[in-house]
């Protein structure tokens, strides 16, 4: 038998007419990998420009809860129709990872928060979305700006 030895390991599973994605590191040589209930979906048409979040089956749309196998949650967020308006996403011990907060029911973040291992905010991103381009200005925790970035979008056009 060939020893196995990814980084990475992609899992992909198609419901109806969507195609779900998680991708997870592997740490330790084991033959289960724990796939999520909440995940995003993607339409199965080539090119697809369709998006949803699902849990188990359904359209995930109110509060949705994940756990870990530890009983701990994994992400909990609130949903629209199957699109994230707030996202927490918490480390396996519990204590919270990350906030996202998004825009207009689509994926274009407004804000992220991130936490330390103690679940106290480090620092946060504000996400100004524009046509071709986001601004993201990075805070540290007392609100002074560290950092700005730009991030240009590609537009694709009819030849």
């Amino acid at each position: 038998m060939s020893e196995l030895n990814y980084d990475y390991i992609t899992v992909y599973k198609e419901i109806d007419d969507w195609v779900l994605q998680y991708t997870t590191s592997i740490k330790t040589k084991n033959d289960t990998i724990r796939i999520p209930k909440i995940l995003f979906a993607g339409g199965n048409e080539l090119h697809s420009k369709r998006w949803t979040y699902l849990n188990c089956e359904k359209v995930c749309d109110g509060k949705e809860t994940d756990f870990y196998e530890n009983g701990n949650k994994r992400t909990e967020g609130t949903y629209k129709n199957g699109k994230p308006i707030e996202i927490k996403e918490y480390r396996k011990n519990g204590t919270l990872r990350a906030q996202y907060f998004y825009g207009n029911l689509t994926l274009n973040y407004k804000r992220v928060d991130y936490y330390d291992e103690n679940g106290d905010l480090e620092e946060y991103q504000i996400y100004e979305n524009k046509k071709r381009k986001t601004i993201i200005k990075t805070f540290d925790k007392k609100g002074q700006l560290i950092e700005t970035e730009t991030e240009k979008k590609y537009i694709e056009r009819n030849k």
